[in-house]
Parts: C-alpha cells; structure tokens; sequence
C-alpha cells in the first residue's frame, strides 16, 4: 500500500508457463517482494479451444499449503461493495481493456463472500520475521463444472532497508556488510556492474570480488580514467530471483535534466522520474496541500535513469494543489506542477466540493465505494468539435475509479440562456455524449456516474438524413415497399423516436431501428396505389435544430423494367 515494485509501478506483471510434468501453470523463478501486497489473475474459462473467453466460478490461494484466501465470484452483495471494483481491476479494465481477477478484498471494502485466515483479507503483509524469505504460493481456480487449472510460484519477502550497509574503505574498495536479517532469505551471490552513464554496463571481473565467511562482500574498481562514474549491486537467489538496490554515484552528473509525471492510483500518489544518466542521486518530491502541510519523498530506483515514490495517507483529507521536483542538493525546484486534487468518501459533511476554472464538483460519500483522490484539470490536447467547445474541457478523473453513484458537475457560463448548449462527456471512442443536464442560476448542471473528460458544447448542426429507399424519383416495383433511411447526428443525438416523424401521402408512420444495418425502417399500412408517392421525414435533434427531406417516388406493379 505504501510502496512500489522494482519496476517503478504498483502493478508487476508476470506470465506464466504451462508445465506438463507439474500439470500446472509455473513461473520460472522466485518473484522478490517488499511490503504488503495482493495478487491478481488474468484468467478465463473456454468450453471449446478458441471460443469465447467465459468467466470462473471459484478461486482459491495458498501461501505455505495454507488457504489464504477463497472466493465464489458469482456471489456478491452491492449492499457490501460494487462487484466491478470487488472482482476484478477497475483501473486495468479501464486503461486496457484486460480483465484481471483480483484475490484480494481493496481496502476499504466490505465482503462477507469471502473465506481468509487473515484480517486483511488475501494481502500478504509481513508481521514477523518469520515472514521473510521464501514462500510457496498455489492458486487453483474453478469453472461451474468443477474443473480446476492450478498455477504454481514462490516470492521471496526482502527484509526493509538495504540489503547491504556499503562502506567504501578508499576511493576503488568498497565493503558490503550483509545484514543480519539477510539470514532469512536465499541469498546465493552478487554481481557488481559499472558504467560511466554513456555506455552499457559491464560487470566487475570475479576477482575483483571477494565474499568473506560471514557473508559479506568486498569489491575493487578500477581507478583513474577506467574508473566507472556509478556502481550498481545486484544480489542472486538461490530459487533465481535477482534483486537491486545498493547504487553508487562515484561521479556527479551535473545539469541533469529530468521529466517527471504523476498518477492517482489505488488511492495514492504514484510519482515517476525519468533521466537519460543512468543513475544520479534520487530526486526529493515535494507535495503541498492547501492548508500548509508539505510532506516529502525521497524517491527509489526503478531502473536505468528511472525512479518512483508512492504516497498514500487516508487520514489526510486536505487538497493539494502542487507537486515539485528537486534534485539532490537543489534549494529550488527543478521541475514544479500546479494541481487541483482533493480527497472524497469519507467527509465529515458527508459530501465533498471542488473547483477548476469554470467547473464546480460535488460528489456525495455514497458516490464512492472508498475513499479516493479526485483531480480537476483541463487538458492540454486539441478534441473533436474544438470550434463548438464553449470555454474550456475539463477533466475529472482518473477515470480509473468506479463510482457506486452520480456525482454533480456545474458550469459557470457567460450566457446561460444561450441556445444549442449542453453537456458532454467524451467517451473511449474519441466522441462526444450529451448529458442530461439542468439550467441554473448561473449557468448548466449535470449528473454523471463515470469521470473523465467533459465540456459545454454548442450543436448548430442538424441531423442528417441519407441512404433513403426509395430512392428519390424512382420507380419500385411492389405496392407494399419498405421506407429506409439513414440517421447522422455526431453531437446531441435523438432523444427519441418521438424526434423523428416519417409521413407517406402525408400519412404518419412510425419507424423501427435495426441493430444489423442500423438503418430505420418502417412500411406502409397498407398496399399503396400505383403512380407517385411523397414521402417525407423530419428529423429534430436534442437542442432543437431540425431537418426536413422530401423524396418522391413511383409505383409500378404491372411491368417491371
């Protein structure tokens, strides 16, 4: 909950290999860990090799050959939670598409469908020593037949704190004192690299590497011009798990430049910097909230010229309204954002408001299945329809939460009386949808169930009207034709089929939508005459702009040309 994996992100992801003579799913090595963490699965069910991916009925974890947590995923309570943020990843499925299994309850959650031996409910946390080291994991899923699919791992648990307390004896000799609580894990050796940032790296030669019987280490670098600008330590398991996190800085780079980006994600900050030196000291995060308070972060390596901090404090419920950037030694930020994000679902005034701009933001404590971060900002990128955009898009978000209920959304205009306007919000597509929205004393309000981007847009367009059968001045062949036609409305929509109006010899007909050709389709009442036929449709779109097209056409049942 507090930290981040090796990789620099909250989410590890590791794919598996089916092995026959285990009859199981299995990862090749041990996986290292820190801190308290959860797994998930992407995983599915298939009746017939190559059908449609259908979904499991029952999964279960073992940690050590103990049930650590068990669940049935077609029993849930929405009294209790919401199953979409229960079962599966709300934040992958909406970033990517892929639905992975979570065998875990988030926190915050409250689901009595569940079976674990620990309070926690399915995350593995360390309480003791006795949780370091190497553990067996097993999950075993379930269809509605009973059929089971096993897959088969083990992590390590790396104690805190370094691995290693260096202490450089000169300029070229370094001793690395193995910690004591290195005894729990299956630590098998070292491996030194060096690089002068410009360059790959190359590792330190073995005998320049000495291990001393208490199981510490001493290496030896080149000096002068061959000395490298930084050292990284990697260690090496017994059951092939490699771990980094002993990096030294021989020589400072200066004028380092830096890009650095956040992400509100499972209810806390998750901060990643990048730089092209492969290693430089790790880089100070600064936030401010509203009220003065500033916490900082020293952030961690997370690859070549990567590092990343998280932070998460649920009993902080003050906005923050900027982010900075410091280098090691820097008295002023190198990098600084200014940001709108406030903490909602747990109020004391049981709701929680935000402003932006032009955009107003309540969101009830019901609205949100836990507490979260909600950020208001506008984008800085060019949008379909940009010329009708009135004012600014706003962006709620991350459109990676859930909500178990509307939130409220209000936009101050200059002329609220101002005809063709309304509310939409973008969706994955690319393309505006209208929100049913209210006029206000000083401008619109709308509710809306999901976050994301939103606007005020102005519809001057009418709906268009095409692909009409039959067509204009034609001659068709039967008394009892079917009248088609094609509707375009790119912005407001029809808001029903009460807004389109089909009249043949100035008859009413009511048309039908047909999902296969998306075409509306209707038919006269009866058999209709020979000779000419007017036809005529009007189509009226939510705002009121309006289009009318009159066709003709000619029946002729008794000799087909």
């Amino acid at each position: 909950n507090s930290s981040v994996f090796p990789n620099g992100a909250r989410r590890l992801n590791k794919k598996p290999d089916y092995d026959k003579s285990r009859r199981a799913y299995v990862l090749k090595s041990a996986v290292p860990l820190r801190g308290p963490f959860g797994i998930r699965i992407k995983a599915y069910d298939q009746i017939r090799k190559n059908g449609p991916d259908l979904n499991i009925l029952k999964a279960r974890l073992f940690i050590d050959d103990y049930v650590y947590y068990e669940t049935i995923y077609e029993k849930f309570d929405f009294t209790e939670t919401g199953i979409v943020d229960l079962c599966f990843d709300y934040q992958t499925a909406a970033e990517k598409n892929q639905y992975w299994h979570q065998m875990f309850i988030p926190e915050g959650k409250i689901y009595s469908g569940d079976k674990s031996l620990y309070k926690n409910g399915g995350i593995f946390d360390i309480n003791s020593e006795i949780d370091y080291g190497l553990h067996r994991a097993r999950i075993e899923l379930y269809d509605a037949v009973g059929n089971k699919t096993e897959l088969k791992f083990e992590f390590v648990m790396i104690p805190p704190g370094q691995l290693f307390n260096p202490v450089w004896v000169d300029d070229t000799t370094c001793y690395m004192e193995n910690r004591i609580d290195n005894k729990y894990i299956d630590l098998k050796k070292i491996k030194v690299f060096g690089s002068s940032n410009k360059v790959k790296w190359n590792i330190i030669e073995p005998n320049q590497l000495d291990k001393t019987r208490s199981g510490d280490y001493q290496f030896t670098i080149f000096s002068g011009k061959k000395q490298p600008d930084v050292i990284k330590v990697v260690a090496i398991g017994e059951s092939g798990w490699t771990f980094s996190d002993n990096h030294f800085i021989l020589k400072k780079s200066n004028n380092v430049k830096y890009t650095f980006d956040y992400k509100l994600v499972d209810g806390g900050f998750l901060f990643n910097v990048s730089t092209r030196r492969k290693i430089v000291e790790p880089p100070t995060i600064r936030i401010t909230f509203d009220d003065g308070y500033i916490k900082e972060l020293i952030s961690s390596p997370a690859g070549d010229g990567k590092y990343a901090a998280y932070f998460k404090n649920k009993e902080i419920t003050s906005a923050v309204i900027k982010f900075e950037l410091f280098g090691n030694g820097d008295d002023s930020p190198v990098i600084k954002k200014d940001v709108s994000i406030f903490h909602a679902g747990n109020n004391p005034d049981l709701y929680t408001t935000g402003n932006f701009g032009d955009l107003s933001f309540i969101g009830r404590n019901e609205s949100f299945y836990t507490p979260v971060n909600i950020e208001l900002g506008s984008p800085n990128e060019r949008f379909a329809h940009s010329k009708s955009i009135l004012g600014r898009v706003y962006t709620v978000g991350p459109n990676t939460i859930p909500l178990a209920g509307n939130i409220e959304l209000s936009f101050a205009l200059s002329n609220r009386h101002q005809d063709n306007i309304g509310v939409y919000r973008l969706n994955k597509k690319g393309k505006w949808k209208w929100l049913k929205h209210t006029k206000t004393a000083t401008g619109l309000k709308a509710e809306t169930r999901y976050l994301g981007n939103f606007a005020v847009i102005e519809d001057l367009d009418a709906p268009r009207i095409k692909k009409i059968y039959p067509p204009d001045g034609k001659t068709i062949f039967t008394s009892y034709p079917q009248i088609s036609f094609l509707i375009i409305e790119k912005l407001s929509g029809i808001d029903s089929f009460e807004n389109i109006q089909v009249y043949l010899d100035n008859r009413w007909l009511i048309p039908e939508f047909d999902s296969d050709t998306e075409l509306l389709k209707t038919y006269p009442e009866s058999r209709i005459a020979e000779g000419r036929h007017e036809l005529k449709i009007i189509v009226s779109d939510r705002v009121g702009n309006s289009r009318t097209v009159q066709t003709h056409f000619f029946v002729n049942t008794k000799k087909k040309k």
